[in-house]
């Protein structure tokens, strides 16, 4: 993989987790040993400017969509990977939202392109914008 991609980091029990920007994939790095794996996305998005910085809420990481048409997440326990889609919030393809933050229960997206603040809830899977 060459520069840029993978973009911003989420570290959760001695992992950490590093966001696939223009990589097919999320890479993680055991701090305690050093080794490296990567987990495929390609199945949930691929191309370019895909997803921004994360975060850890609850067992999950999000990353922000940036190009990808939905949030990433990883659930922690089981490796799973799902998309949850923002096209019907905002239907852009370059640099919707940024970074993500976790407020009470939920997850905030600041807009970069989009024209909202997407807001995501963990427990309902309620997604508004």
């Amino acid at each position: 993989a060459g520069e840029g991609s993978w973009y911003g980091a989420v570290a959760v029990d001695g992992k950490v987790y590093f966001s696939p920007l223009d990589a097919p994939c999320v890479l993680r790095l055991d701090a305690r040993t050093g080794d490296v794996h990567m987990i495929s996305t390609q199945r949930i998005f691929s191309g370019h400017s895909k997803w921004g910085g994360g975060v850890a809420c609850g067992d999950s990481i999000y990353f922000a969509p940036r190009g990808a048409n939905c949030i990433l997440q990883l659930e922690l326990g089981s490796g799973i990977m799902r998309g949850i889609e923002t096209d019907t919030i905002f239907a852009g393809n370059f640099f919707k939202w940024g970074n993500a933050v976790v407020g009470g229960d939920c997850i905030y997206f600041p807009p970069a392109r989009a024209t909202c603040v997407l807001k995501f809830e963990p427990a309902t899977n309620r997604l508004t914008g």
